[in-house]
């Protein structure tokens, strides 16, 4: 089955990327969660997501799976064949750099 997300250890659970650094282990082993894959998880706590900044020439504005990019993510991810964002904008709709 093609399924997209987070592949837990057990190399079985897959869990939806918005299971990823949101404060729940949801795998096993609580790998969803872990320090190196979310160093920004007590960070995010501060700053409400209403702080990102608002996208700049070369930014793509969508639901970002990874927490650095906050609401952003910059165009040249765009169609890289890797999803950036959770709706997959980045892939299907981004028109790139």
């Amino acid at each position: 089955m093609n399924r997209t997300g987070f592949l837990c250890h057990d190399r079985r659970s897959c869990i939806p990327a918005s299971g990823v650094c949101d404060g729940v282990h949801t795998c096993a082993h609580g790998e969803d969660e872990g320090e190196a894959l979310c160093p920004a998880l007590l960070l995010a706590l501060v700053p409400p997501v209403t702080m990102c900044p608002p996208c700049g020439p070369g930014w793509w504005h969508c639901p970002s799976t990874v927490f650095k990019y906050c609401g952003c993510i910059p165009r040249s991810l765009c169609r890289d064949h890797v999803q950036h964002c959770s709706d997959w904008s980045d892939e299907y709709s981004c028109p790139g750099p």
